[in-house]
């Protein structure tokens, strides 16, 4: 063992006696958002499509409350957005599992089901939504239209985008006249 020189003891001496001779701490930071706060923020990154951060706040949400059937959904929304319809299917099914009689997971679980071809479950799938919610049925009979657009049923899908339209408010008008524009130029 080396000799310390007066002067290293000395400083070794006054650290010491500076950090109470204690050993280092772990320290745990606690997060201090709420499930919702996290969804919120999430739902701002989506809306910027930075969908990354927006996953990132809802993993941090699902660890405050992995039975949020809200979070299951918003994860799901995220991996339809990245093109990943098996990630988006997944959480989509959770969320239904978790709340079997929220609507919203119903009708994205359809439009994931739209993308991969598989029309007739996802007819089920957007008819159960509406049948949840006939009070605010446009979104769900938008998606009605869509599945029957995709099977060439022109008239009958034209007929749900335009029963949609009756029931849309100014959000998501868009979408629904661009849906009944496709099924008609589909026609001719």
């Amino acid at each position: 063992m080396f000799p310390l020189p007066k002067r290293g003891v000395a400083a070794l001496s006054s650290l010491l006696i500076l950090t109470g001779c204690s050993l280092p701490r772990i320290i745990t930071l606690k997060d201090p958002l709420t499930v919702e706060e996290h969804l919120r923020l999430g739902a701002i990154y989506e809306s910027r499509r930075e969908l990354d951060l927006a996953l990132k706040e809802y993993h941090r949400a699902f660890r405050k409350d992995p039975r949020d059937p809200r979070v299951m959904f918003s994860m799901g929304n995220v991996y339809l957005a990245k093109d990943q319809p098996e990630k988006a299917r997944t959480y989509y099914k959770r969320a239904i599992d978790l709340n079997p009689s929220w609507p919203p997971p119903y009708n994205n679980l359809a439009l994931v089901l739209i993308k991969e071809e598989r029309l007739k479950e996802a007819e089920i799938y957007a008819k159960k939504a509406l049948e949840l919610n006939p009070e605010n049925p446009a979104p769900y009979l938008d998606t009605l239209g869509v599945v029957y657009m995709k099977r060439g049923e022109y008239e009958k899908a034209e007929r749900y985008f335009l029963k949609a339209l009756e029931r849309a408010g100014k959000e998501g008008r868009e979408e629904i006249e661009r849906h009944l524009r496709e099924s008609r130029d589909a026609q001719r």
